[in-house]
């Protein structure tokens, strides 16, 4: 294996945890990462106990949740010491490209939030103001419908948002990812297969099974 500014590397296996933009998943498969319409604004309080005191207070100590109007509000209290939420909105991938956010700018971020709840109690508008950063990510999924190479370079594969990354509201792709290390860590460790791509292949076939389900969402109940 060769790596950019260091030493090339030999090894038997390579196994891709890169993330869902990761570029090993090109070497299994040829499916194409797509966005799903929805984006998120991630914030977070470094001291929210100071910042916006009433607001902690009303979570007390628990996951916070609302919804309306098309937009979900998600907030942790307790993230290893600051208050972490997600924002999340539908918006076309016209408006990706078009939005003019800038999220080195928290006045710029806040301000956005701040107008597109304006109905919003003025607690929540607290909360955006006295945000520390902000991220914005679009929420994007993986198609588990194509066919995964066979023929590849040497004994290669993805686990986690690298084989099947999926919208977050769920919760479950840190579940099926562990589910993918479990499984192909005990495939190529228990000396049932007689080759490391056998292994390889029994994982990816159970794991386009398992994945593919897990994604599902609950049909609606008239």
């Amino acid at each position: 294996m060769q790596f950019e500014g260091k030493p090339d590397t030999v090894a038997d296996i390579v196994i891709g945890a890169s993330g869902g933009m990761s570029k090993v998943r090109k070497y299994v498969t040829d499916a194409q990462v797509e966005y799903t319409g929805t984006f998120i604004i991630q914030g977070e309080i470094i001291e929210p106990e100071l910042r916006c005191p009433e607001f902690y207070r009303r979570c007390n100590g628990n996951i916070f949740m609302i919804a309306s109007g098309g937009i979900n509000l998600v907030v942790n209290p307790n993230n290893d010491g600051a208050m972490s939420y997600g924002v999340t909105f539908r918006k076309p991938e016209q408006w990706l490209h078009e939005n003019g956010l800038k999220f080195d700018d928290n006045n710029s971020i806040s301000t956005f939030l701040i107008s597109m709840l304006d109905n919003w109690d003025e607690n929540y508008k607290q909360l955006f103001r006295s945000t520390t950063s902000f991220v914005g990510l679009p929420s994007r999924l993986l198609s588990l419908d194509s066919t995964w190479k066979a023929d590849r370079p040497l004994p290669i594969t993805v686990i986690g948002d690298a084989a099947h990354i999926m919208p977050p509201f769920a919760g479950q792709g840190v579940n099926i990812g562990m589910q993918d290390a479990l499984i192909l860590t005990d495939n190529v460790t228990n000396e049932r297969f007689d080759t490391v791509a056998s292994a390889i292949n029994d994982y990816e076939q159970k794991m386009l099974v398992y994945a593919k389900k897990r994604r599902q969402r609950p049909a609606k109940t008239k």
